[in-house]
């Protein structure tokens, strides 16, 4: 199978499990009243489009259009109505939301109800049963540990004890693949943020478990049939690889690089001291050198 034809395998299953997860916590949402128990900050600012990056505790993790749309070069309008799944907010006002069937597309944060949503959150009215990318990623990662043939998740808790994720998307057949991992060994859990490999090309999750065992790299890592949808939703499906991403638990991006492997770990250190400091008391980071 070529990796054109795995690539279109897989941003086929994404559309329907990113719906399904939409579905799910939408379901959660709609209340007009804070429920007994449920936490409500409103002396938290309220939310608009202008401080909506920086609320992010507030992002639901579904977004649906005020109105018909038609992304940028498109032929027909997207629909308005619908619980589509938000990836992340950008800076100057825009989004970047999986509209299901109709594909990842960057909308302006004015042409959803994305604001309403957040203020809704903050209020008590919807829940958010945790971080958005956690509620992504949470049950997908697998455990590098596990030596089975089909090897199990690490678990929705061991991932959603982080409040920041380190995203590596690369080969681990390719060249360079061994000094890429060397170069970010040392970031390993630094300051508690999760590491997690999102593998490209084709390799079973026992070959990826294996080859990351070999070389003292134990991360998470998505599973073969996933790893390049999610790839296309996190940093697009043409985007250069290696790429590393750093975001944090709700998917706002910090940091994206595709430089050479000799200049990322400078720059990615400056950029997890900065972004994480709160808990670099907690973690000192994994500073052992992979194996050869």
């Amino acid at each position: 199978m070529t990796s054109r034809t795995r690539r279109s395998r897989s941003l086929r299953i994404v559309p329907c499990l990113l719906a399904f997860l939409a579905l799910l916590v939408h379901s959660t949402s709609g209340a007009e009243a804070p429920e007994e128990g449920r936490e409500v900050q409103t002396a938290a600012p309220v939310v608009t489009a202008e401080n909506l990056l920086e609320s992010e505790e507030f992002w639901p993790y579904h977004v649906e259009l005020e109105r018909s749309w038609t992304p940028p070069g498109g032929t027909r309008p997207i629909k308005a109505g619908s619980p589509n799944v938000l990836i992340r907010v950008l800076e100057g006002g825009l989004a970047r939301v999986h509209f299901n069937r109709d594909g990842i597309h960057t909308v302006p944060v004015a042409k959803t109800d994305l604001v309403e949503q957040a203020n809704a959150i903050r209020l008590g009215r919807d829940e958010k049963i945790a971080p958005n990318f956690v509620v992504a990623i949470g049950t997908k990662v697998l455990d590098p540990a596990d030596a089975r043939i089909r090897p199990g998740p690490l678990g929705m808790e061991r991932v959603a004890e982080h409040a920041g994720f380190l995203c590596v998307f690369a080969d681990p057949g390719a060249e360079g693949f061994e000094a890429l991992v060397k170069s970010l060994a040392p970031m390993k859990d630094r300051h508690g943020v999760m590491t997690l490999f999102f593998p490209q090309g084709e390799h079973a999750n026992r070959d990826v478990s294996e080859r990351l065992r070999g070389l003292g790299w134990a991360v998470g890592y998505l599973p073969d049939h996933l790893s390049e949808a999610y790839t296309a939703a996190q940093i697009g499906s043409d985007a250069p690889v290696p790429t590393v991403l750093l975001q944090t638990a709700e998917g706002r991006l910090i940091f994206q690089t595709s430089d050479s492997v000799r200049d990322i770990p400078a720059k990615l250190t400056v950029a997890l001291d900065a972004s994480f400091p709160s808990t670099a008391a907690a973690s000192a980071g994994d500073d052992s050198e992979p194996r050869s």
